[in-house]
This record gives C-alpha cells, structure tokens and sequence, in this order.
C-alpha cells in the first residue's frame, strides 16, 4: 500500500514534509505521490486574478516556479509522480471566462514547471441539496460559488452545469486520455502558451494553446522527430468568452506541422494524427520529438525590442519594462529600464509589491512623508495638512481614485499586433506519463447533450475522498 502525501496547504510546506518524509528510508517505500495545494486562498495560483496578472500576462511568479522546479525534482530523484489535489476560490464568479482561461493557465504551468501527472479541481461535482445540508445553520453563499467544482447540479431545476474549472480540464480530458505522454512544448511568445501530449493509443498528436493577447494570433507549428499524417484534416475545439469548446474548421497539416490562427484571448486545442504508429523505444522510452511555437515576427524592423509583435524599447516601456509584458504598477513609471517613480513622486510602498508612488506635496494619505494621513475632509498642500484646498488641488480627497492609485499593477495587451507570424515547438523527451493517477472504473455517463462525462472523464481519471469527490484532468 502506498499513500499519496503530504497535501499540505502551501507548495512550499508540501515540499519541505514530502522532502522529510522521503528522506526516511522507512517510510520511502510507502510514498505514492507527492501532493501539494496552492493555498492561501488569494495566492498566486488560487486566484485566477493573480493568475491572469502573472502567468497570463507573460510574468510567471518567480517564486511559484521555483517551488515547483524543487517538487519536480524531488519526484524525479525517487521517482514517485507529482499531483496538484486541490484548488477553490478563484476569486470570478461562476460563467466568467476568466475562470476558463485561467485555470487552463494554471494546468499549463502546473505540467510545465512541476510536471505534474495529475490535476485536481475542488469537487467532481456538487448539488443544492448537498450544498443546503453543508451550510445549514450558517450563511449559505449558495451553489453557483463553488467555480472551482468540475459539475454543478440544481437539484431543483433538473439542471447540470460543467464549471469553467470543467471547461479548461475538458480542453485537455477531452483529448488526451490516461496513458499519453507529454512532451514538452515551447513557444517565443510570452502570451502563447502550448502544452504537447504525444496519444500513442490513438497514433495522433494534441496541442493546447492558450493565447492570452488582446489580439489573435498566427500561429506557425513545426515539428521535429515526429509527423503528422497529411492526409487527414486537423480537428479541435476553441473556446471564448463568446462561447465554450466551439468546434474549430477543420483544416489539412504537412507532414512537419500546420499554420492556424487562433482568437484573442482564447483556449483552443488541436488533434491531429500522426504519420504511421510512435515506436517506443526499449525501457519505455520514446523517441526525440520537438513541437516549437515561434508567434514572433521578423525583428528586421529597425526597432530596438519586439514585444507581442509590436515595437518598444524595454528601456522605457511601462507595459514591458525589462522585460516583454513585464508591467510598472499604475503610478510608475519605467526607468532605465525598472519600475521607477517619477520625479515629484515618492516611493511609500503598498501591499501588491508596488512602489507605490506618491506625491508628499499634495496627497492627502502621504502628506509631507509617508504614511502621514489629513483628517477627514482635510486637504494636503505643500505637505501640509490643512482645511482649505490648494487652488490646483485636484479631487476631494474622498474621491475613490485617488484612494485606490496603487491597487495594483497594470497590464495591458492593447498594443500587441492583430496577427504575428509564429512557430510552436514540442522538447526532445516527453516530460511526463499520464498513466499515473488513481484508478476509477467509473462507467460513461452523460446528461442530454452529452458532455459532462469527457470532463469527469479526466486525462488522469478520478481521484475520490470520503467527503467530497474531487475530479482531476
């Protein structure tokens, strides 16, 4: 018997127990799985708003990946698989494409950077009169909060309903059934995000690619070591905020790759078959195949930096400070290229890592230095608190504006180029099975239109606890 462990609230927690418990060789043999959640509720990947701020503007959390690299390579050095067994709170509300997207995201960078072989959403499914009796007695925030439960059911109403947590496991579930294999993608587009997986059942190559641009995207698809079948049309499905897993025109690959374009801000996922079966190598291994995505132009533009297709210079562009889609917060500017305040501004802080830029001279919450707040109704000017207002002083200072002006960073993706030539690449070995998971012989099911089940379904299959089923992709 082996147990999947630890399951602590924290990446970083998991780590440090899952490392303590490996370390002991009586108890390494009963070691599964490493599993970890990505709590606190509010954190980087529990809540799809940071998610999309980071990840989905082009700027993973650095810290968030380096805890994941370290669960990696702790399930590679003794050789047990990692899962990620739990998320909730996405901070949207339920029908709100964000939810999708977002944590199509997240399974992204949870293969990418933990290398994952199983992803859990909260519940597999959840009804009314289960959510009456679980809050009876207490505020109930009714069915429709649980957005990161894969199928809600109004008791009620005779209705089910797939979450948008549901619709991004489905871009994935719904293609790449357990026993694939990943093999690593990569694409020159910081807003483009691929993931691989090579189906050796079904001799056909899936690619997910998440364009998280305000512009849709060329996207340019070259293969290496593997190849596709020419002769028969590329299949998907693409969801938007207009409308989820919409099927894609089908249309016809080389046998090195494909050109397609892809909507702003969309998931889309691509089958396409391959030339002839994968030969798998002695000990399981396959062989090297390379999927690359370059969505980059020509740089031959004269221009300093290119950025989602379009010119800037990273000396100065506040929207890609530095870096491509690295954006200063909304009272920064970008200096030399680094967030910087600007001059008659100073640098007080705030709670979002922000420099949180204030103008000691006339801001009411900084006057004459930081932290120094006028009473109410109070005025600043020249650093002084005073009832009277400044001939130039500007809005009340109970005006909201001025009191949210660091709420947080800005990101914007307004100047990235309507398409841009591209290229999407898969790495030489495969990154992970997706045989691993626990098993459930669960039958086909499906309600009236035949769509619940390919999300239950999952890449992984089932995962079950006695209180509440949870559903992984």
């Amino acid at each position: 018997m082996t147990f999947v462990v630890p399951a602590e609230e924290t990446e970083q927690i998991s780590l440090d127990d899952a490392r303590a418990i490996l370390a002991d060789p009586l108890a390494r043999p009963y070691v599964g799985a490493i599993a970890y959640h990505p709590y606190p509720y509010g954190s980087t990947y529990a809540s799809v708003p940071n998610i999309l701020a980071t990840s989905g503007s082009g700027s993973a959390d650095r810290g968030k990946i380096a805890v994941r690299n370290q669960l990696r390579d702790l399930g590679a050095q003794y050789g047990v698989p990692v899962f990620m067994v739990e998320v909730s709170h996405s901070d949207v509300p339920f029908g709100s494409f964000d939810g999708l997207r977002g944590r199509a995201i997240q399974i992204h960078d949870e293969m990418v950077y933990a290398d994952v072989s199983a992803f859990f959403g909260m519940n597999a499914m959840w009804d009314s009169v289960t959510n009456d009796q679980h809050f009876a007695g207490r505020p109930n925030p009714g069915l429709f909060a649980e957005t990161d439960t894969i199928v809600l059911i109004d008791d009620a109403a005779g209705q089910v309903f797939i979450s948008e947590m549901g619709r991004a496991i489905g871009h994935y579930a719904r293609f790449v059934p357990r026993g694939s294999v990943r093999v690593g993608a990569s694409s020159d587009d910081a807003l483009v995000q691929v993931t691989a997986f090579r189906v050796d059942a079904q001799d056909r190559l899936v690619l997910v690619a998440i364009n998280n641009a305000n512009a849709p995207r060329t996207l340019q698809v070259s293969l290496s070591g593997l190849a596709l079948n020419a002769a028969t049309p590329i299949s998907g499905e693409q969801s938007t905020a207009g409308a989820y897993w919409q099927a894609v025109p089908t249309f016809a690959p080389t046998a090195s790759g494909f050109t397609v374009v892809v909507s702003a801000l969309s998931v889309t996922t691509f089958a396409s078959a391959l030339s002839g079966a994968s030969p798998v190598a002695d000990a399981g291994v396959p062989p090297d195949a390379q999927t690359n995505i370059d969505a980059a132009p020509s740089r031959d533009t004269g221009c300093n930096d290119m950025c989602s297709g379009q010119c800037t210079d990273l000396q100065i562009d506040p929207d890609n400070c530095g870096a491509c889609a690295d954006a200063v917060c909304h009272s920064e500017v970008c200096s030399s290229g680094a967030p910087a305040c600007a001059p008659g501004r100073s640098a007080c802080g705030t709670g979002f890592g922000c420099l949180g830029c204030k103008d000691l001279e006339s801001d009411p919450t900084h006057c004459g230095m930081c932290g120094r707040q006028c009473s109410p109704g109070d005025y600043c000017s020249a650093g002084i608190c005073t009832r009277t207002p400044a001939a130039d002083a500007g809005p009340n200072p109970s005006d909201a504006s001025m009191a949210n002006d660091d709420a947080g960073p800005r990101f914007d993706d307004d100047a990235s180029a309507s398409t841009d030539a591209g290229v999407i690449s898969a790495d030489a070995s495969p990154a992970l099975s997706t045989a691993t998971g626990a098993g459930c012989s669960c039958g086909a099911t499906s309600n009236e239109r035949g769509d619940v089940i390919p999300v239950l379904a999952g890449v992984f299959g089932l995962a079950w606890s006695r209180r509440r089923r949870r559903s992984s992709v």
